[in-house]
C-alpha cells in the first residue's frame, strides 16, 4: 500500500470505542450505535505501518455464551478497562464488543501463519454460560 492510501484509511478509521486508557492496536469506525468496522495494520501508526493486516466487524453485546453472534466472532474486548492487556474477556454479562477478524493477506503472527479470510484462532475468549 502507498502511504497516501494508508494515510487516508487511517483518517476514515480514527475512533477509539474503549474506555478506561485503552490503546488498541488497530483503528475502528463506528457504523451505527452497535457495530463497528475496524482495520489493523502491522503498525497502529500510520508513518510506521505498511502493510493491511485485518479488516473487520464488532458488535456492541455482553460477555456470555448465548450473545456470541457466531463462531466467526472469536474475541471479546470489554468496553472499559484500565489497559488494553486488561480488557481479553472479562466477567459474565461484561458489556464490550465481540469482533471477528478477516486477514486480507498472509502473514506470520505469534508464531503462526495465518492465511486470507476468517481467522477463527485469533485470541479466542471462551465466553461464559448462563448470564
Amino acid at each position: 500500500m502507498t502511504p497516501d492510501a494508508i494515510d487516508r484509511i487511517f483518517s476514515v478509521f480514527s475512533e477509539n470505542p474503549l474506555q478506561g486508557g485503552q490503546v488498541p492496536p488497530r483503528m475502528y469506525r463506528a457504523l451505527n450505535d452497535r457495530v463497528l468496522a475496524f482495520v489493523q495494520f502491522d503498525h497502529n501508526s500510520a508513518d510506521k505501518a505498511t502493510d493491511l493486516r485485518y479488516i473487520g466487524i464488532a458488535e456492541k453485546s455482553k460477555f456470555c455464551a448465548s450473545t456470541q453472534p457466531t463462531r466467526d466472532f472469536t474475541h471479546f474486548h470489554d468496553l472499559v478497562a484500565p489497559a488494553y492487556a486488561q480488557g481479553h474477556g472479562g466477567a459474565p454479562g461484561t458489556i464490550g464488543f465481540w469482533g471477528t477478524w478477516v486477514a486480507a493477506v498472509p502473514f506470520e503472527s505469534q508464531g503462526r501463519q495465518v492465511s486470507p479470510g476468517v481467522d477463527r484462532e485469533f485470541s479466542p475468549t471462551p465466553p461464559p454460560s448462563g448470564c
